[in-house]
């Protein structure tokens, strides 16, 4: 239960973490940006002999954040809400699908709801503004003697402090929710007539989604009053991580069951780059489209693009002296001279503006082309070197260079390791170009050509095909094409 909500006043001293104002265009579009903390209590729960939770732990304390942005004017508002389940991997709060979708969220009147999803990153934020974040805290409520330590292993992402616990977020959530819907005075959008709530969240975040699903969101208690969320919105999944119930059982056996929704009522995207085919396990549970009642499904994936890349993470966070101060540096690891900076984003527009027809319609979109693979699973690839299937973009089928899903990386100790994280790319040359294309002319005139063909086929939106045609043409020209 949700007790009380609080707004934090924004200055020119304090203010969101890594907020948005400073980076996307919230006031031109007529957005207002806010940030709240929240208490109240949550349930841990346990997973019994028969696979299904139940209480362990009562009305344990929380204190937690939200962040909202939304239209200013209600009048201006589409009805949908978007819930991120921030990523804690990186131990602070990553926004990925508010920096990959924000345009189209604020061209859209659609309002985001991010909420902090694990103790992992307490620190940072107390680092980042003590005063603000001070309060923040999931009291582990299991005797001391009791608790067992977190593990670091690969599939096992549980780094938190042993006095919080990360399974008090399941309610949180839910309750989240359920405040967004209601007309409550603590509400942030009680002036908005909000019509649908979707749930996303990239990487470890779409974990958290896979583990809500399957063991909280058809619980009766939870859909009494009807779907606790309208839709979901997967990407970047990690197939070779399982988050638990709570924090104990991050100690059970890894089971690659759990990685996947074994039952969804409700409208339900997945989007996967090449990295989750390489390197994270999707190969191993492969999915597949869906209209069965109870398995509904649509699976995009994006050749091109790899788990992080340099817009979302790189780009998106340099120039904050703030986060630099609290130790936080996002940045590419990769001895390569050019990081992937594949702009995944416009597939993503597409995907969700899919999304959000087949919640209001009840009509599922068309499905789309999967990754043509090898003999071993692997993405095939073209004559460039770029990954065959899956869902077009201009930057693939008129390409400008060779996209890489993986890195050899560079620690700050010196040791080299693999990385199927964070790809590179390779350019091609001006002469290379030059022969392919002619010049930067006729190079447009095939990126024109290629981009109505994917909007034709709901690759791309219709509205935003003028800027991929810029976007290929600047590439193509910083590469070398006159």
């Amino acid at each position: 239960m949700i007790k009380t909500v609080t707004e934090l006043p924004i200055t020119e001293s304090s203010y969101p973490f890594a907020e948005a104002r400073r980076r996307s265009p919230l006031k031109e579009k007529g957005f207002v940006e806010k940030e709240y903390l929240f208490t109240g209590t949550s349930n841990v729960y346990r997973t019994n002999e028969n696979g299904e939770v139940e209480v362990e732990f009562s009305d344990a304390p929380y204190t937690n954040r939200m962040v909202v942005r939304c239209p200013e004017d209600p009048t201006k508002f589409s009805g949908h809400v978007v819930v991120e389940i921030l990523n804690a991997s990186g131990k602070f709060d990553i926004e990925r699908m508010w920096i990959i979708s924000s345009r189209y969220f604020l061209n859209h009147g659609i309002a985001y709801v991010g909420i902090t999803s694990k103790p992992d990153v307490f620190d940072a934020l107390k680092r980042y503004d003590s005063d603000r974040y001070g309060a923040i805290a999931w009291d582990n409520p299991r005797p001391e003697a009791d608790r067992l330590p977190p593990l670091t292993m690969p599939n096992r992402m549980s780094f938190v402090h042993m006095d919080q616990e990360c399974g008090l977020f399941w309610d949180m959530l839910t309750d989240t929710s359920r405040l967004l819907r209601s007309k409550d005075e603590k509400n942030p959008l009680k002036d908005h007539d909000v019509k649908y709530v979707t749930l996303t969240g990239w990487s470890q975040s779409s974990c958290y989604a896979v583990r809500y699903i399957n063991s909280f969101a058809y619980r009766d208690e939870v859909k009494k009053d009807g779907p606790i969320f309208d839709g979901y919105f997967n990407a970047g999944q990690v197939y070779s991580t399982v988050v638990p119930v709570n924090q104990q059982e991050y100690h059970k056996p890894f089971d690659a069951s759990e990685t996947v929704v074994h039952h969804m009522e409700q409208p339900f995207i997945i989007v996967q780059t090449e990295s989750e085919l390489n390197g994270f396990g999707a190969g191993n549970v492969p999915r597949h489209n869906s209209d069965v009642p109870g398995n509904l499904l649509r699976l995009y994936e994006i050749p091109g693009s790899t788990h992080d890349n340099k817009p979302g993470l790189v780009d998106y966070y340099k120039n904050d002296p703030k986060l630099n101060d609290s130790g936080i540096h996002p940045s590419y690891h990769g001895e390569h001279e050019f990081a992937n900076d594949f702009p995944y984003d416009y597939p993503m527009n597409a995907a969700y503006d899919h999304l959000f027809k087949w919640i209001e319609t009840g009509a599922a979109p068309r499905p789309m082309p999967r990754f043509e693979l090898s003999a071993g699973g692997l993405a095939r690839t073209d004559a460039f070197g770029n990954a065959m299937g899956g869902v077009r973009t201009a930057f693939v089928d008129v390409p400008t260079c060779r996209y890489i899903p993986w890195s050899n990386n560079i620690s700050r100790t010196g040791v080299r390791s693999f990385s199927p994280m964070f790809g590179h790319l390779e350019p091609f040359s001006p002469a290379m170009l030059k022969e392919l294309y002619g010049d930067l002319k006729s190079y447009e005139a095939k990126v024109r050509e290629a981009t109505m063909i994917h909007v034709e086929k709901g690759y791309v939106l219709k509205e935003e095909a003028e800027l991929i045609i810029a976007q290929a043409v600047k590439d193509a020209k910083e590469r070398g094409l006159n």
